[in-house]
């Protein structure tokens, strides 16, 4: 729900992104395959393709109450900002809209 608001807010602005479902239900053929063509876990939820100064932006979306980056996400995280992308972790709709806003208003 808090990451269907984020796309209705983003659809409203205007602003392009894209969603990574990594975290789809497969049976472990699909799943199989789906590595074997390069899904990785860890990566954020969703992806701008507008950028901030220059940087692209990643989303990743978690529960306003109890929600946590896991090791494989962390490792993804540090790998992309290290090489010039702007990471976020929404806590919630209302936060990660906060924080992508003044992201892309810098």
């Amino acid at each position: 729900d808090e990451q269907r608001t984020v796309i209705t807010w983003w659809r409203a602005k205007g602003i392009p992104f894209f969603a990574v479902p990594n975290s789809a239900r497969r049976n472990p053929r699909q799943a199989q395959r789906l590595k074997n063509e390069g899904m990785t876990a860890g990566v954020p939820d969703l992806i701008l393709i507008r950028r901030s100064n220059g940087h692209p932006v990643a989303v990743e979306m978690k529960r306003a109450k109890g929600g946590g980056v896991s090791a494989a996400q962390r490792g993804i995280h540090n790998v992309m900002v290290s090489e010039g992308w702007v990471v976020i972790v929404g806590l919630g709709a209302q936060d990660a809209i906060k924080k992508i806003d003044w992201v892309l208003h810098q």
